[in-house]
């Protein structure tokens, strides 16, 4: 028996039997070789036509092969792989004339084990990635690693919901090549809940309310909580009974500022099996003007001067704490300009670093950081540093501040004696006290300048104020002759302390005071003197020792001072203290003022400002100068070297400035009533403060983001003519900060393309454009992998798939042995033997012409 897998070529068969009717008085007249040659020449056309129409003969076979193909993807019911070859095994059940053979697949098909009379398999060795599922690739690679000959049978064990490809042209091969797929369903997971999606609006109008819902599958019933956040805010917490099927939970919101704003729900539902569904991301546009973001911890209810400064400048800004600032992808999109205001530096998180970064590098944002005492303690980041246009550590030689430091050390009678209250084994707090005094001589740069006092009823410089270099022994022997006699008299020392350092120009003066005993105070001005330490560049820190120390007198020096507080309850922790101290002073990135504020190299940026009149700074934090930074205002503490007070330069696309002195704490209480600080400000601000991203009239785009692939489609027009051979430039940010660079090429006329595959979920930010048209930013929404989104059978597919192949779906895996039989009819292809008897024709007629009697 025959048939024919195309019928319509058969149609052409009439040509060769319309020419013989058309020919066949004529071939009585014709010689036998004329005859013979016309005959031939019909055969060979007719031949090609029966070739054309896909002949095939049923015949016996003595070969059956047979593919199971195992779907290991996430959507199905997760099993122990050693279970699943068991399984299989039974099912390949060795018999005549038959072999079998194994493919596994997720994303990509992989041969796990080649035919063979048996699967004596024990473990699945092939790495599937089983993020989705490509029926189509699994069904062509079946068919094309079968042997050429023999019966051809494919047993697919799949639950149906491929998440790729198409199974249309597949099916069709298999039908073409008589290849019977029999179809198995694998169990789904019994208990699966998902976020579908939320159907929200793109865009909303500020100050007004808007709904959007969430949509939840749920393969039976259950409760759990259904979370919605904004922004990476939690604005609503739902208890929420489940039912099988879709759920939908409505809300309602409003926002207040314009800009871009994320909304997040996640379901929390316990026994579920696939966790990787159970969150989703809308993007909601709010339309209104451009603002600035604006980061302080300013919990008072009383207005920063930042926030003054902004409202008299006329710019609308939005404000948080460094704690609230959860930035995102699209969030950002929101705002020209972020402006961190004396913020805890030390507190800022890595994500939050790393989005700034990308602001500021790949989105043209401006940063403005505003950093005073508080912001910089204890502060080493190096990631943020490196976009500012100042580091913390300068060159070698002038990183450490210039220091002169004064220390005053008590030598009283209390000081006598023993550290501890234990006499036994112990030493007195002034042999404490001279250790404590040599270990900071010790650790004094050669260039700084010490001085020490000693003080009971009395006082002496000890040493006089000069420099460490080439006096180290001589300053620890006059530490060595320190002896504890009389009383505590601490005001004439203090003085002589502070007039001997207002000569001295230094970076840094410092006044350190040891003491354990009650302060004479009688006749003496103290608060004079504070005051004077107060209005001078000269700080000062105390070290009280013991529980008898004039704690209120030490205290309010350091206060005046603007330095540390030690309470020291046993001596023996003197040394320590005070290496912590200095430490802290080597360390120290606060100088002290007032200092004058004037020019700096890049001055003439600041548009309408005279320098000269800027009131001085009552502090301001050491940073030095990065090489391509232009600084705009300075201050000279040390007459060898100016240090920058405004400093910006560009970071990538965008713009950063310092200021390296504060509005709300110390550091610019005289400019808070300075004429001119508002227009300083305004200038300021106008320089951050990014240019418009106005979309260009001349690009269009448009993005598809399914399956964790996102593909980009650009169309370059002006006035109605397509613009060919743009260098397009393109990246897109992912969410965690990291930069993909876009390889846009030239698909047709004006229209670009990139494609960027295996995406994780997430919020994006797509920047792209060209130079002389300008860029286009937009957030994308990436969702999770189509794989986790249809969960469930799909039995019509898997019936299908069996129906038009000749196969059957199985619902009792028992009955394939029976149709899985050995030697059996199949219909095998011959339009390559009807072609080989169309060549004998075509040759034959060529030697007939050769043979002259058949002619005459």
């Amino acid at each position: 028996m025959i048939r024919f897998s195309q019928l319509w070529p058969l149609l052409l068969l009439l040509i060769p039997i319309g020419l013989l009717l058309w020919q066949w008085e004529a071939l009585k007249r014709f010689t036998l070789g004329d005859r013979i040659s016309f005959g031939a020449r019909l055969g060979v056309v007719a031949l090609g036509i029966l070739a054309l129409s896909g002949p095939q003969l049923l015949s016996w076979t003595e070969s059956h092969y047979v593919y199971f193909l195992a779907d290991l993807s996430k959507s199905v019911s997760p099993q122990d792989r050693g279970q699943l070859l068991s399984e299989l095994r039974a099912l390949a059940k060795p018999q005549e004339y038959t072999q079998y053979g194994l493919i596994v697949f997720g994303v990509k098909p992989y041969v796990e084990a080649p035919f063979s009379p048996m699967l004596n398999l024990n473990e699945v060795l092939t790495n599937v990635d089983s993020e989705g599922t490509d029926l189509q690739a699994a069904l062509e690679l079946a068919m094309s690693t079968f042997p050429r000959d023999g019966k051809k049978t494919i047993v697919l064990l799949s639950d149906g919901q491929p998440s790729q490809g198409e199974t249309t042209e597949a099916l069709a091969r298999a039908k073409r090549e008589g290849v019977e797929i029999f179809t198995l369903p694998m169990d789904p997971p019994a208990s699966e809940f998902s976020i579908q999606t939320i159907q929200a609006p793109q865009e909303v109008a500020v100050q007004l309310p808007f709904s959007f819902q969430s949509v939840v599958y749920a393969s039976r019933s259950s409760t759990g909580k259904l979370l919605t956040y904004r922004n990476e805010t939690l604005i609503d917490t739902k208890d929420v009974a489940l039912r099988p099927g879709l759920n939908y939970f409505s809300y309602s919101d409003k926002v207040n500022d314009p800009g871009s704003y994320e909304y997040r729900a996640e379901l929390v539902v316990a026994g579920d099996a696939l966790p990787q569904n159970n969150h989703y991301r809308a993007l909601v546009d709010a339309i209104g003007d451009p603002r600035i973001l604006l980061v302080e911890n300013n919990s008072s209810e009383q207005e920063s001067v930042m926030g003054k400064l902004l409202k008299n400048s006329g710019y609308a800004f939005s404000k948080v704490s460094l704690n609230e600032l959860a930035p995102t992808a699209s969030s950002l999109l929101s705002y020209r300009a972020v402006i961190m205001n004396e913020v805890p530096l030390k507190d800022l998180t890595a994500r939050q670093t790393e989005f700034l970064e990308n602001y500021v590098r790949d989105l043209g944002g401006g940063l403005f950081l505003v950093q005073g005492r508080q912001s910089v303690e204890e502060f080493y980041d190096r990631q943020f540093e490196q976009m500012l246009p100042i580091t913390y550590e300068g060159p070698q030689e002038i990183q450490r501040p210039a220091l002169a430091l004064v220390m005053l050390l008590d030598r009283s009678g209390s000081m006598g004696e023993i550290a501890g209250g234990d006499t036994k084994g112990s030493y007195m707090k002034i042999d404490l006290l001279k250790q404590a005094a040599r270990e900071a001589v010790s650790k004094l740069d050669d260039n700084s300048l010490v001085g020490i006092i000693g003080f009971d009823s009395t006082y002496d410089w000890l040493v006089d104020i000069g420099p460490v270099k080439g006096r180290k022994d001589e300053i620890l022997a006059a530490v060595d002759k320190l002896y504890a006699n009389g009383g505590t008299d601490i005001y004439q020392p203090l003085k002589d302390a502070v007039a001997q350092l207002q000569k001295l120009t230094a970076r840094v003066k410092h006044i350190l005071v040891f003491s354990d005993g009650k302060v004479s105070q009688q006749g003496r001005d103290f608060d004079q003197i504070f005051q004077e330490i107060a209005g001078s560049t000269i700080s000062a820190s105390s070290i009280a020792i013991g529980a008898q120390a004039d704690f209120d007198f030490m205290w309010k020096l350091a206060d005046a001072g603007s330095g540390a507080k030690y309470p020291v309850a046993d001596a023996r922790d003197l040394p320590r203290i005070t290496l912590e101290e200095m430490v802290r002073l080597e360390r120290a990135r606060w100088v002290k003022g007032p200092l004058g504020v004037e020019a700096g190299p890049f001055a003439n940026q600041l548009t309408g400002i005279d320098p000269s009149t800027i009131p001085n700074v009552d502090g301001y934090v050491l940073t030095f100068e990065k090489p391509t930074a232009q600084t705009q205002l300075q201050v000279r503490a040390d007459k060898d070297h100016a240090d920058p007070l405004v400093s910006q330069w560009h970071y990538g696309l965008g713009k950063v400035f310092v200021l390296n002195t504060s509005f709300e704490g110390e550091g610019l209480e005289r400019w808070k009533s300075w004429s001119g600080l508002g227009e300083l400000s305004s200038e300021i601000l106008s320089q951050v403060y990014s240019e418009s991203t106005i979309k260009p009239k001349e690009l269009a785009v448009w993005t598809d983001s399914s399956n964790s692939t996102l593909s980009v489609h650009v169309e370059a027009d002006r006035d109605g003519k397509w613009l060919d051979q743009l260098v397009m430039n393109g990246q897109l940010n992912t969410p965690d900060g990291k930069s993909i660079p876009l390889d846009l090429e030239q698909t047709g006329p004006g229209t670009y393309q990139a494609t960027v595959k295996d995406l994780s979920e997430g919020v994006y930010l797509l920047n792209l454009g060209e130079d002389s048209l300008g860029q286009v930013q937009e957030a994308v929404q990436i969702p999770y992998a189509a794989e986790y989104k249809k969960i469930g059978l799909n039995e019509p597919l898997l019936q299908q798939i069996a129906e038009v192949t000749g196969g059957e779906y199985l619902e009792n895996p028992d009955r394939l042995q029976g149709l899985l039989q050995g030697r059996t009819l199949i219909y095998r292809d011959i339009w390559q033997e009807i072609l080989l008897a169309a060549l004998f024709f075509f040759l034959a007629d060529l030697a007939l012409r050769k043979v002259p009697f058949l002619h005459a």
